[in-house]
């Protein structure tokens, strides 16, 4: 009787990965916390509708996330806080 095989020879190879091209320095994101946000279900509605109009009129992607990036951001520079950017 033939041994079997042992599992790992069993796993499908990956394919090595191509070679990968430098991303530019602007691109690499910024470090982040994630966290979470509780809105009622009519405050996000209204904010995905308006980040649908602005995606129509300004033709680039708006999600309610920029939209309440950008809320903070408003937020923090009517109180006199600035960002390094």
């Amino acid at each position: 009787m033939a041994q079997r095989p042992a599992f790992g020879a069993l796993k499908k190879a990956k394919p090595a990965p191509a070679a990968a091209t430098p991303a530019p320095a602007d691109a690499v994101p910024a470090a982040r916390i994630q966290t979470s946000v509780r809105l009622d279900p009519a405050m996000w509605a209204a904010l995905n509708d308006l980040a649908t109009r602005k995606r129509i009129e300004g033709g680039r992607r708006v999600t309610v996330h920029d939209l309440l990036i950008e809320g903070g951001r408003h937020v923090l520079a009517t109180n006199g806080i600035k960002l390094s950017e």
